[in-house]
């Protein structure tokens, strides 16, 4: 299956920038990793994004 590549979802961007920001850094967390996946902004964007795409398929 192929999905079409979403346009970039400047308010996620925006919001895992803020994150970033508040965050401090350490060696023992993957802090890039955290910001993109904490609170799940991302996935739900690709979700709304695709949705259509993937229900039929059973996603």
């Amino acid at each position: 299956m192929s999905l079409p590549i979403p346009k970039e979802p400047t308010d996620v961007k925006d919001w895992i920038h803020r994150i970033e920001g508040m965050g401090g850094k350490s060696g023992e967390i993957n802090w890039d990793s955290l910001n993109v996946w904490y609170g799940n902004k991302l996935p739900q964007y690709l979700w709304n994004e695709w949705k259509d795409s993937l229900k039929p398929s059973g996603g």
